[in-house]
This record gives structure tokens, C-alpha cells and sequence, in this order.
């Protein structure tokens, strides 16, 4: 099945791929992403935020994430694209417990006032 996007506006989009119940080989499906924009790119945000981290990374409780700049939101999403936390600060710190979230890998999404960039983390 081939799906064609052609975005309107400029900005970040995300990519959700699927199966079809029971049609999985070996646990593995393979697809293509086709990117025929010369100024496309397909990664987690090279864009920076002013001194921006994320510690610890693994972690299995507590992910702390700081900057040099304020922060207006945190946003915590599953690799489906499901959000799972949401916090909306003025500051340059943060401290979110993600206890509760099952282990694996998650994308957090944070934004100051003029840029809005993904990290990945790995839930122990």
C-alpha cells in the first residue's frame, strides 16, 4: 500500500506505521520511507535547545531534563505516538516521574519558546 503526504504547512510531522492483525513473518514487517523533498529529514531533531539534557538515560524512575533557556512544555510519548505525560512549566528544570510507565523506549518532546525537539529515552 502506498500513502502519499504532502504537507501544507512547515513544521513536524510523525510517521505512524501499522500491521494488519496476523500478518507479521517472524515477528518482522519491512517498509520504505520515500522522501522526495531535497530538504526533508527523517530523525529525531537536530535543532538545539540552549543546554538542554536529559539525565539519567537509562532510568527507571526519575528523568530530570534542564536547559539554559525556560521550557514551556514536556511531553512524554509511547513509540506509537501515544502521550503518556504533559507538563507545562516556566522554567529551565523539570523533574518527571515516569515510575509508573511500563519499560521500553519513549520519545520526549520538549519545547521553549521558539523551537520544539524530540529526544529518546529508554525506560528500564
Amino acid at each position: 500500500e502506498t500513502i502519499q503526504f504532502t504537507p501544507t504547512t512547515a513544521g513536524a510531522y510523525t510517521l505512524t506505521v501499522t500491521h494488519k492483525e496476523n500478518s507479521l513473518q517472524d515477528d518482522l514487517q519491512a517498509f520504505s520511507i520515500v522522501l522526495s523533498n531535497r530538504n526533508t529529514t527523517l530523525n529525531i531533531s537536530e535543532d538545539t535547545i540552549q543546554g538542554l539534557k536529559l539525565f539519567p538515560n537509562p532510568t527507571s524512575t526519575i528523568l530530570t531534563i534542564s536547559a539554559s533557556v525556560n521550557l514551556n512544555t514536556i511531553v512524554v510519548l509511547t513509540v506509537l505516538g501515544e502521550q503518556v505525560k504533559k507538563v507545562y512549566l516556566n522554567g529551565n528544570t523539570e523533574t518527571i516521574d515516569i515510575s509508573g510507565l511500563a519499560a521500553g523506549i519513549y520519545f520526549v518532546e520538549i519545547s521553549s519558546s521558539d523551537t520544539s525537539i524530540m529526544k529518546q529515552i529508554i525506560k528500564k
